[in-house]
């Protein structure tokens, strides 16, 4: 499928999609004319998105696939606008990013560039570009990687320059120095923070995991990649959101309302960092996914009941679905027995992270601020505001 026929499907599809189901059929064959064949494409998809699970990990996509006129990269780069690229730190589905530095003699600089494959010149590719450079440009805060400049390269590939982080992602990190429960309560409180001041910015993150919470040497977090983030409150061209975008979640950290395909919110973020708190303190995620399909993932992330934090590793190797070498790994990491980490966790702790990881988002805490808030209570022996989970 070339890019102007998929530009004109996600076109009448987008419009389609805001109309009574009466009106669909009669707008779509309207738009599609005498093309029987574009016609049935965009009816599928329609159909597909009155399923529960029709937008997960970009399913309706699926259905008609993606454009196969994408523009890859060149193998071999050097340079692209003023930068001189050192080397590649990563590569995916939307581009390759790499280790720059200033190629006019400047002073020593290091960068992270990402350069993105490009939709051709089509409209919404400019708006998904220019929407996250707008995303990215309002975020000023210590904890946040900050947004350097954008452009193009000589290849009319769009580029993002940022912060370069040398860091570690922060279950690593945590495991690595062998920190303690309060020590990675508190790291994970500035993680909070930082989410909290860009919900404050109408922005969503919608992809929180460990990857993209890095902690440097001196002990500093930084927060990465609002590129597939959303704005809470869109109006005009910053409400565009193209169809590609569903595909840009990890499902392991994504909210059952996210693989359902319902709008998203900041508590939306306050789920994948319950995800990303229950791991940090038992070393195991909350639900277990098993199975690649659609419905699978759906499904566990959706009904499946996560065991309390302080009961998880016990039920675990009881149901032997863990060993007890790779319990014996957590609790050194933790620097703790595996009785007492237990004893630790059960009560507040399975309290806040149960709390967070509520199936239906009004049963949430309403905010990053609130999770904090209650971390901060436990830390200082206060009563906690989260619900008890009997």
């Amino acid at each position: 499928m070339n890019t102007k026929r998929w530009e004109k499907i996600e076109q009448i599809f987008q419009t389609a999609a805001d109309l009574a189901p009466e009106a669909q059929k009669v707008h779509v064959k309207a738009a599609c004319g005498d093309d029987r064949e574009l016609y049935n494409e965009i009816l599928a998809l329609l159909k597909e998105d009155t399923q529960s699970h029709s937008l997960l990990d970009g399913l309706a996509i699926d259905a008609v696939g993606l454009p196969d006129d994408l523009v890859d990269p060149p193998p071999q780069i050097e340079k692209i606008g003023k930068y001189k690229i050192i080397r590649e730190i990563a590569t995916g589905g939307m581009g390759i990013i790499y280790l720059a530095e200033i190629a006019d003699g400047s002073p020593p600089e290091k960068f992270a560039l990402k350069l993105l494959k490009w939709w051709g010149t089509s409209e919404s590719s400019q708006k998904r570009f220019q929407r996250e450079q707008k995303i990215l440009a309002q975020l000023d805060h210590p904890n946040i990687a900050r947004l350097i400049e954008v452009g193009f390269s000589e290849d009319e590939l769009p580029f993002i320059v940022m912060e370069y982080v040398d860091g570690e992602a922060i279950d690593s990190y945590c495991d690595r120095l062998h920190l303690s429960i309060e020590e990675r309560l508190r790291l994970f409180r500035d993680v909070c923070d930082a989410v909290q001041y860009a919900h404050r910015k109408q922005v969503v993150h919608r992809d929180l995991k460990p990857d993209n919470i890095l902690v440097k040497t001196d002990g500093t977090m930084k927060l990465l990649d609002f590129g597939i983030s959303k704005m809470l409150k869109p109006s005009g061209e910053d409400s565009f959101v193209t169809l590609a975008g569903m595909r840009m979640m990890t499902p392991e950290y994504a909210s059952p309302e996210q693989v359902r395909g319902k709008e998203i919110t900041a508590v939306s973020d306050v789920y994948a960092l319950g995800v990303v708190l229950y791991e940090l303190l038992t070393g195991v995620r909350p639900i277990k996914i098993e199975g690649n399909s659609i419905i699978e993932v759906e499904q566990a992330i959706s009904r499946l009941k996560p065991e309390k934090p302080g009961a998880a590793l016990q039920s675990l190797l009881a149901r032997k679905e863990i060993g007890k070498d790779e319990i014996d790994v957590i609790c050194q990491a933790r620097n703790i027995q595996l009785q007492e980490l237990n004893e630790t966790l059960a009560g507040d702790l399975d309290n806040i992270c149960l709390s967070a990881l509520e199936k239906e988002p009004n049963r949430r805490y309403p905010s990053v601020m609130f999770l904090s808030e209650d971390i901060r209570r436990y830390l200082a022996g206060e009563p906690i505001l989260a619900r008890r989970y009997d």
